[in-house]
């Protein structure tokens, strides 16, 4: 369906609508009895024409005309920076609040290239480089797709789901959403930073200096409708209106976030590709209205770093990621990319050393290298796309920086044989697609779109979830669960076509789900009891009296579904440990006593095995009948690769 032929038929097919949007709202498990009814009463449209900036044949600008970021050598003083400059002929036009690397616009006399070349010599110069563009990645599409196949094949008209997928697929090209939705839908205590275009999160009045960068007559910015319910950012340190900078972070009256590209509090979308971006990873859901979204209980932090035609600088997606970093993001989206450069790498990793999982673009060229940020492989996750068929979409890149795939969409089919193109859906207003049609931020409907770009949040969702469940996994933890659980697509292991494979949340969300009685730091908390005195306290752990079988410390645990399940243990150091510390684990086929030598170094989870458990209560019981002082910290209950293999399929 790349044509539509009648005029009528193409508006159904290519644009969307209510009654039809409640097929695609996802009710955690629950499935839509009869996904095709009302159809010819859908009010709304849904539209996928969509044009990528210069996808009218045009080259795009590979940086921004004319302009460097030098970034000068600790101790550097304002003098030489300034004499250097004025010496060049060269005007600055932003100092970085946060790396105070500098955008200067450099005279004609000398290409970009060989300014960056004549500063990046000099001595008080740690690097010099074009000021280079990022784009968002998103490419032309045509008539739409009325359901997220690309969250659960089950979604889809395809009433057999997965299992009858003619093309073989796992998951009908799916993620599995609605299986890791009956575990977790997200917590708002995870924030996830959309540095895109802007997110319609407010509802205000279009500043002077942005008129023109929207459809003429429109005065306002509204909320999206369906991200009414999603949580947004808020900074409480800080008094919205006041011209103040109350929080003293550098940036004033940011109660909502940060616009890069205009200078102001207001990351107000005036393209449409930040809104797609931020519905999929936290689409209000549930709600009887339009689409759902991956997350939907994460809290999103607007950060305008691209402009209304889609374009931003390094500069700006620099500080964008610097400013989500130091303001509480634990996942960074970046559904954009372009050429390397130090200015980005030294942002993506500082991300990176302070906790944050940053998941970027792989790129929409369909060649075989991977864009930046995402070839950033020590810091970033790189994503690529896929269709329905769980094959590579022709215009994703790939290559040996390529970390996973996710539903990207191709709209030039209809592989489900549904009737609509298979794009990727969420709510967002009439788009940008070039100079002669500016966005109309009012003009809403339910758009489907098909890029790495799209694809992208389908990762920074589901590592919401995993945040959800777990709030201390790291960034290295994130990425072992989510590549270790991929549906592997390719050759057999890691490749450049798919990476790791196609994302699977279930199983990645099993993967990192732990039954800790207490947290990693080993302080017990579990139910004692003692015949013989109050046991000794001990550091971070209580040391029972040796020789007193009656003495001991139970850890109860809750286990959500049979299977199989690896008890771990841990002890804090001290003196005159006992080499035989009896471990009690009392599982669906009785009891096994496991004994421990705790005179090796404790502070480390060490296995006592693979046990079968019934859903429900389970116990592990730690007694004081043991050669020396027994110490009882910590336990917890990790799924096994078992029953992770049950979910893997």
């Amino acid at each position: 369906m790349a044509d539509c032929v009648d005029v009528n038929r193409r508006r159904l097919a290519c644009l969307l609508i209510s009654g039809m949007l409640l097929v695609a709202v996802v009710l955690l498990a629950f499935a839509v009895s009869d996904p095709s009814a009302g159809i010819d009463s859908i009010s709304e449209s849904i539209r996928t024409l969509y044009t990528d900036p210069g996808g009218d044949g045009r080259t795009k600008p590979k940086h921004v005309s004319g302009e460097l970021v030098v970034k000068f050598v600790s101790g550097a003083s304002e003098g030489e920076i300034a004499g250097l400059r004025v010496g060049q002929g060269a005007e600055e036009v932003y100092v970085s609040p946060f790396t105070l690397a500098r955008v200067w616009r450099v005279p004609r006399s000398r290409t970009v290239g060989e300014w960056a070349d004549f500063f990046g010599g000099h001595p008080l110069v740690e690097y010099a480089e074009p000021n280079f563009h990022r784009y968002a990645f998103w490419i032309p599409n045509d008539p739409g797709y009325g359901y997220q196949w690309h969250f659960d094949d089950d979604h889809t008209n395809n009433s057999g789901g997965a299992s009858s997928n003619p093309y073989g697929g796992a998951n009908g090209g799916g993620i599995r959403m609605e299986e890791a939705w009956q575990i977790t839908s997200g917590s708002s205590n995870v924030v996830v930073a959309v540095i895109d275009t802007g997110v319609a999160y407010e509802d205000y009045p279009i500043p002077s200096y942005e008129s023109n960068t929207v459809v003429g007559g429109v005065t306002d910015y509204q909320r999206a409708p369906d991200l009414a319910g999603t949580s947004f950012w808020r900074n409480e340190d800080e008094t919205a209106g006041n011209g103040l900078d109350d929080d003293g972070n550098g940036f004033v009256d940011d109660v909502d976030g940060w616009d890069f590209v205009n200078n102001d509090a207001h990351p107000n979308d005036n393209n449409g590709h930040g809104t797609h971006v931020t519905g999929t990873i936290a689409q209000t859901t549930d709600n009887g209205l339009g689409v759902a979204g991956i997350a939907f209980n994460t809290t999103i932090m607007p950060i305008k770093v691209l402009a209304y035609d889609g374009q931003g600088s390094d500069a700006g997606v620099a500080d964008g990621i610097y400013y989500a970093v130091d303001n509480g993001a634990k996942i960074i989206n970046l559904s954009l990319g372009g050429s390397p450069s130090t200015t980005l790498e030294n942002a993506v990793a500082y991300a990176y050393n302070h906790g944050v999982v940053v998941v970027a673009a792989s790129g929409n060229d369909g060649t075989e290298s991977v864009d930046y940020p995402a070839a950033y492989d020590d810091y970033v996750i790189a994503v690529g796309a896929t269709r329905y068929d769980e094959t590579r979409a022709y215009y994703s890149d790939y290559g040996a920086s390529l970390d996973l795939v996710a539903p990207g969409g191709d709209v030039y089919v209809d592989q489900n044989e549904d009737t609509y193109a298979d794009g990727v859906l969420q709510q967002t207003f009439k788009p940008y697609e070039g100079p002669w049609s500016k966005a109309d931020p009012t003009d809403w409907a339910y758009w489907f779109f098909q890029g790495t770009s799209m694809a992208t949040p389908h990762v920074s969702g589901v590592a919401a979830l995993l945040l959800a469940q777990e709030s201390a996994l790291t960034p290295d933890q994130i990425r072992d669960a989510l590549e270790s659980t991929a549906e592997d697509l390719g050759a057999a292991g890691r490749d450049d076509v798919y990476g790791w494979g196609l994302i699977d949340a279930q199983a990645a969300i099993m993967r990192t789900r732990m039954f800790v009685v207490d947290d990693v730091d080993a302080v017990f908390v579990g139910s004692w009891s003692s015949s013989s005195g109050v046991p000794g306290y001990y550091g971070d752990g209580y040391r029972y009296t040796f020789g007193d079988v009656s003495d001991t410390a139970t850890w109860s645990f809750t286990i959500p579904e049979n299977g199989s399940w690896e008890v771990f243990v841990m002890w804090t150091n001290h003196s005159n440990r006992a080499t035989d510390a009896p471990y009690t684990i009392n599982h669906a086929d009785g009891s096994s006593v496991v004994r421990v030598n705790q005179e090796v170094d404790g502070g480390e989870w060490v296995s006592l095995g693979v046990y079968s458990f019934d859903a429900g209560s389970a116990s592990v019981i730690l007694s004081g009948d043991a050669d020396d002082a027994v110490v009882a910290d910590a336990v917890k209950l990790l799924v096994s690769d078992s029953l992770l293999a049950q979910h893997d399929r």
